[in-house]
């Protein structure tokens, strides 16, 4: 049996990262600023591929569609947290 500390350890400290406000490089920087994001995205799949292999990634491909969605969702309301007043500015 293949142990999963190790890959759910760097999902759950890989989200961490991508929700809190401090990056590597600002989010600000158009394009380039979520590119650090992105790299922890793909670390984290890399994780995952490597530890259950690619057959069963296949079969959890509808929960990992799923993850894929929430984490987004969550992505999108720190972008929202994060530009609260902009947005307040541009709908007045």
């Amino acid at each position: 049996m293949v142990s999963l500390t190790i890959p759910i350890a760097i999902t759950v400290l890989g989200v961490l990262y991508i929700v809190s406000p401090v990056d590597l490089l600002p989010d600000f920087i158009p394009g380039v600023g979520w590119l650090d994001d992105l790299l922890v995205l793909m670390f984290i799949g890399f994780t995952w591929m490597v530890t259950l292999g690619v057959a069963a990634l296949e079969a959890l491909m509808p929960v990992i569609k799923v993850m894929a969605i929430v984490i987004g969702a969550i992505y999108g309301l720190k972008l929202l947290l994060k530009n609260k007043r902009k947005i307040k500015r541009m709908l007045r």
